[in-house]
């Protein structure tokens, strides 16, 4: 990645002091500078590619609108701490409609201090101030995400008002990544009918309940998800995604493990592992390779719960642990 070393968290022409709303005129190089110090041992592909965005966005000073809706979006939101022309801290709001539902949930993302200027209570200052304008709105779902060995953070988090859902890996998937064997079972997995739908349905609700954080990060278990026919076609199709599904029935009346493989435009291929607990290895390592036997040229993203028995069955599958993350939503007192 090209260093943002040439841009620093001070210039001329930033200026406020203690808690203010972005200028996207003049801020967004500090901004730029501040994320890659903060997050640069986790940053991946896309963030890289968010910072970049970043950077051509401040050489225009202004959000263009050919510039992509969710990263303008939130970064318009964004609250910035400045003291004597220095960007210290930022906080940015998202907004996110929930699938199949009206209402949107609120992310609180990109939280940030400089290195020198923590423990003085600015992130703490930043979040609150952003809990205050999000109050008034109509959804009252605020969320974040932070990664699971920031014990820090996620203290912080805890002591104004966010509660732990759950524990999910991210698990990413190469093109160029070893093909697995298991190849030979993968007769015993049925697709999902409209009568399965239901065992499915069934499945979801006992392991991804809604209580538990639902089915990953800003999915809730939907019924929409079970919807077969032309509707459900439809429903897939009017959020750019096309669905396919196997299934591994432990009996006629029950599943006992179910992968969703949804593919989008340019993206990498998002899977979907439900199963009970303690799957035998066989079942989820057949239904990982017929996905991968399907689109071997692909890239895939799993976001699972953390389960350090399927480890070994996802790295022999060629799947690396990206990152642990806990999911968190915010519960007014």
């Amino acid at each position: 990645m090209v260093s943002l070393s040439i841009h620093r968290a001070d210039a001329p022409n930033i200026s406020g002091k203690g808690i203010r709303p972005i200028n996207t005129r003049t801020d967004l190089p500090a901004l730029a500078h501040l994320l890659e110090i903060a997050f640069q041992e986790k940053m991946d592909a896309a963030g890289r590619a968010a910072l970049q965005q970043l950077r051509d966005i401040g050489r225009f000073g202004v959000l263009h609108r050919w510039f992509p809706s969710s990263l303008a979006e939130g970064i318009r939101r964004s609250l910035v701490w400045v003291e004597d022309g220095r960007l210290l801290g930022n906080i940015s709001i998202y907004a996110e409609t929930l699938p199949y539902q009206k209402r949107r949930a609120w992310i609180l993302a990109n939280i940030a201090v400089l290195p020198g200027q923590r423990n003085r209570g600015i992130a703490t200052q930043l979040i609150s101030a952003a809990l205050e304008k999000l109050q008034p709105k109509e959804s009252p779902l605020i969320v974040l995400q932070v990664d699971e060995e920031n014990a820090t953070a996620r203290k912080l988090y805890q002591s104004l008002g966010f509660v732990e859902e759950n524990v999910f890996g991210i698990w990413l998937r190469r093109r160029n990544a070893h093909i697995p064997g298991g190849e030979g079972q993968e007769s015993s997995l049925l697709r999902s009918t409209a009568a399965r739908r239901k065992l499915e349905h069934q499945l979801a609700r006992q392991t991804r309940a809604n209580e538990q954080g639902g089915i990953a990060w800003l999915r809730p278990l939907a019924d929409g998800d079970f919807i077969s026919g032309v509707r459900g076609h439809w429903l897939q199709l009017r959020e750019g995604r096309i669905r396919e599904r196997r299934l591994w029935l432990a009996n006629e009346n029950r599943v006992m493990a179910a992968l969703w493989l949804d593919r989008r435009f340019n993206r990498p291929i998002e899977l979907t592992l439900l199963h009970e607990a303690n799957p035998p290895a066989d079942v989820i390592r057949t239904l990982l390779s017929w996905a991968i036997g399907r689109y071997p040229f692909r890239n895939f993203i799993l976001e699972h719960p953390q389960e350090s028995a399927l480890e070994p069955v996802m790295k022999d599958c060629g799947f690396r642990l990206a990152r642990t993350v806990v999911n968190m939503h915010y519960r007014e007192s």
